[in-house]
């Protein structure tokens, strides 16, 4: 009986064990199933890994009809993922005389400002070191001269890679025709740190302008001791395997990249290369198979393979947002411009264009993906490389967001028309040679209030060149986002007038009639007009004189000052147009634009000896005195636009 117990003890135990497991097992497959049904759809936006067979499939006959379409002669695209190139490839010729083939292999390409991003790459390497501090004044770093104030405020590293520094604006001796023409950066910016005062209180708005990394690059040189040149081979582009990497290449090299203008037929011209004199924004040249190794390293926490050029904190610094002007806006780190992809992927990228090369680098850190495209001429911006993020965007894929609508706020009649208007983005300097360059400035839009949205005409940069219309609609006060993208204004007031931020990442200002560039250029050429029409009248008058029987004297004066507004100032607008870049001869600084000086001196001598007759109502005197004061007149705004020798801003 004892044993009988033990066993029916044992069947139960049994028995009920069977029946936990069966009910544990029940619970566990509804659980799986519930799992498994509330589980997201996969998108393929999870995928981590592009191949090279779907690149090729989506993005070559792209380029080839774009190139066709574009007139472009080559382009190369280098795609990256991981701590590999992927996709490597070139369309068309980099030498379109020769028929020699674009290679990214082997083809050096100028990758303009995108050089800007490896400048404050070395910058943040010193950083690192604690050579450096972002947030000190840069004047605790320069020896052989110091940046001006604004509001007596410092500028710092911080401020110089961000483009919030406040500089003015530099186009003028940027570059040279010959390497013995070169000045060097140190000697550059002595000169443009004396003759371009600071033109706004740094932190407060942000400006894209060469002179601040040229002058970072600089900076490095000064505390390292190394030229930019040679500071960058050792640090970054020797551990990055950049062997044919270089910021300027020597005259008549059979390496020298070429690049091309187009015109209006459709041929070609090949572009002289010119050296920069501030290397540090513009001036790598590099084949796009190499600069594809920097991509790498900025992707995989400053690492290439296995030599740390950044430690991963730094990284993470330059690509994080370090400055917007708006919450709604997008920002810029160190040395890049943040975005989002049309799939709202975060972007990190910069362009560049020069001599007919233009390039973007895109990088997108939660993929590890790097995307570098640059060609060698056309018109078109960089319309074929955004077509290329774009279908490579499309492979990725739509992203898991919050898709709830944006609430679209209305604003005011009032509030409307205070946004219309005129919006002007100053490229021209504000001080020193190239004032005068606002005449021919072209940045500008329209902005009119079309019930409770805005449209906004102009042309726009990275699309086609012409004039299109955008919608923008009201999202939150005195912000605006256009229709079916993530493109925002903002619009503020400041000092009176009312500044629109955010297009095109610039900030624009409201522009009264009188102060826009075709107006300026209208009143300057009426000058000219007018003093043409006296030239010749004064010419008419002497040949009439000389056969004339009764020769009334005729005043030579006039005649030298109409020749000098008629002849040699269009001259000086010429030369001065075609040459800023390079800067300009002793001839013409000290001669060409002396000339005005003596047309005013001329002016007032004739307005002294005849304002007395005039005044007395003599007719022959009131007209020249007239003429006195037109000279007067045009040289004075001649010097407020600086054309003159003498500069007063």
């Amino acid at each position: 009986m004892k044993k009988m117990g033990v066993i029916g003890r044992f069947l139960s135990m049994l028995l009920a064990s069977c029946l936990l497991s069966l009910i544990v097992l029940s619970v566990s497959v509804v659980c799986i199933t519930d799992r498994v049904d509330a589980a997201p759809v996969v998108h393929s936006a999870d995928r981590t890994n592009l191949s090279a067979a779907e690149l090729e499939q989506a993005i070559s006959p792209l380029v080839k009809e774009q190139i066709r379409k574009l007139n472009i002669p080559g382009a190369a695209v280098v795609i990256t993922q991981g701590e590999d190139i992927i996709f490597s490839q070139g369309y068309g010729y980099a030498n379109v005389e020769q028929q020699i083939r674009m290679s990214p292999r082997d083809t050096l390409v100028r990758i303009g400002s995108v050089t800007k991003t490896i400048t404050a790459t070395a910058a943040m390497q010193l950083v690192e070191q604690g050579r450096i501090a972002t947030g000190a004044d840069v004047n605790e770093y320069l020896t052989s001269y110091k940046l001006g104030t604004f509001n007596e405020q410092p500028i710092t590293l911080h401020h110089l890679l961000t483009h919030t520094a406040g500089l003015d604006q530099v186009l003028y001796r940027t570059v040279a025709a010959s390497q013995d023409e070169l000045v060097g950066a140190e000697s550059f910016l002595q000169q443009y740190v004396k003759d371009q005062p600071p033109v706004r209180e740094p932190g407060t708005q942000y400006e894209y302008n060469n002179a601040g990394l040229g002058l970072v690059g600089n900076l490095v040189e000064q505390v390292s001791g190394q030229s930019l040149d040679e500071y960058m081979k050792e640090h970054l582009f020797q551990p990055l395997g950049m062997s044919t990497a270089a910021l300027d290449m020597p005259d008549g090299s059979p390496d020298l990249p070429l690049s091309y203008d187009v015109d209006e037929e459709g041929n070609y011209h090949s572009i002289p290369y010119e050296h920069f004199n501030i290397p540090g924004a513009g001036g790598l040249s590099v084949t796009p198979n190499e600069f594809a190794h920097f991509m790498i390293a900025q992707l995989n926490e400053g690492m290439y393979k296995g030599k740390a050029l950044l430690k991963p904190e730094t990284v993470h610094t330059m690509q994080h947002e370090q400055y917007t002007d708006h919450p709604e806006l997008d920002g810029v780190g160190y040395g890049f411009f943040l975005g989002k992809l049309s799939n709202a992927l975060p972007m990190v990228y910069h362009t560049g264009e020069v001599e007919g090369f233009i390039s973007k680098m895109v990088l997108i850190p939660s993929r590890q993906i790097g995307i570098y495209v640059v060609v060698n001429a056309g018109q078109s911006d960089v319309q074929l490389h955004n077509q290329v993020v774009e279908s490579i965007t499309d492979l990725l894929g739509p992203v898991n967001t919050d898709t709830s609508q944006v609430v679209i706020t209305s604003q005011s009649a009032e509030q409307m028309q205070n946004y219309e208007g005129h919006y002007m983005f100053q490229l021209s300097p504000q001080h020193g040679w190239g004032r005068w360059v606002k005449f021919f400035e072209k940045a500008s839009y329209t902005i009119r209030a079309d019930g409770g949205n805005l449209i906004v005409s102009g042309t726009f940069p990275e699309e086609e060149r012409e004039e299109q219309y955008k919608r923008f609609v009201p999202i939150q006060e005195g912000v605006f986002q256009e229709e079916g993208t993530d493109q925002y204004i903002w619009f503020h007031e400041q000092d009176g007038l009312w500044k629109a931020t955010g297009l095109n990442g610039v900030t624009m200002s409201q522009a009264s009639w009188w102060n826009t560039p075709s107006f300026l250029l209208a009143v300057f050429a009426c000058f000219i007009l007018f003093w043409i029409f006296i030239a010749m009248a004064w010419l008419i008058h002497y040949i009439i004189r000389w056969f004339s029987s009764n020769r009334r004297p005729v005043s030579r004066m006039i005649g030298v000052m109409a020749v000098i507004y008629a002849i040699a100032v269009p001259l000086q607008i010429v030369y001065g147009l075609t040459h800023m870049s390079t800067g300009f001869p002793f001839w013409y600084r000290w001669g060409l634009c002396s000339l005005p000086w003596i047309a005013a001196l001329l002016g007032l001598i004739l307005l002294l000896q005849n304002v007395r007759d005039a005044v007395k109502g003599n007719g022959g005197s009131f007209g020249r005195s007239a003429l006195a004061v037109m000279a007067l007149t045009f040289t004075a705004y001649m010097g407020y636009w600086n054309m003159l020798s003498i500069h007063f801003y």
